[in-house]
């Protein structure tokens, strides 16, 4: 005589929700180290800069040009005040 209550959670759906949910959290807890990891995303942001300065390098040349000028007009004017 079988005692099988056919309610009763099947076991295969329960171990499969665990494993789902296993992965979830592994997921989860590697995505709040990557967060935490501030070397590591500080280094792929000096990637993503490099990269974009190697895609546009006028507007970088241009900025640079533009900064040297201030500097040079900030000591030609402390020059001339002294």
């Amino acid at each position: 005589m079988s005692t099988h209550d056919p309610t009763a959670p099947d076991l295969d759906a329960i171990r499969a929700d665990i494993e789902d949910t296993r992965a979830a959290l592994g997921d989860s807890v590697e995505a709040l180290a990557a967060k935490v990891d501030v070397k590591a995303r500080a280094k792929d942001t000096v990637v993503e800069v490099g990269h974009s300065l190697r895609d546009r390098p006028a507007p970088v040349a241009l900025a640079v040009v533009i900064m040297a000028a201030a500097v040079a007009a900030v000591i030609l004017m402390r020059r001339r005040h002294r």
